[in-house]
């Protein structure tokens, strides 16, 4: 068992019974790692949906979608990180996040 603190899409604390192998951690730290989620970025940059237009430095948020990329710290160190948010089409009030991570 372990105990965790997430707080704003961001794994805080992790805490495990002492006698808790270090592999078994090292596989929890690798699983909360894919939940943690940047949705409202610091220092990111921000990405345009389609870099051909003129007008590519112009952040990419129109209607209810967001592009960008940001430097976030994970259990294998600070990895660059680009994620895609966007409402979904089959429900209402549901957001489509990917992740995709450059180790």
């Amino acid at each position: 068992p372990i105990r965790v603190r997430y707080v704003d899409g961001k794994v805080e604390k992790i805490e495990a019974e002492k006698d808790d192998p270090q592999w078994s951690m090292n596989i929890k730290r690798a699983l909360l790692n894919m939940l943690q989620i940047t949705r409202n970025p610091k220092n990111s940059e921000i990405l345009d949906k389609d870099a051909r237009e003129a007008t590519s430095n112009v952040a990419f948020d129109k209607s209810r979608e967001r592009l960008f990329r940001i430097m976030e710290p994970d259990v294998s160190g600070e990895c660059e990180t680009q994620y895609h948010i966007r409402d979904s089409q089959q429900e209402q009030n549901v957001q489509v996040v990917t992740k995709t991570k450059d180790f």
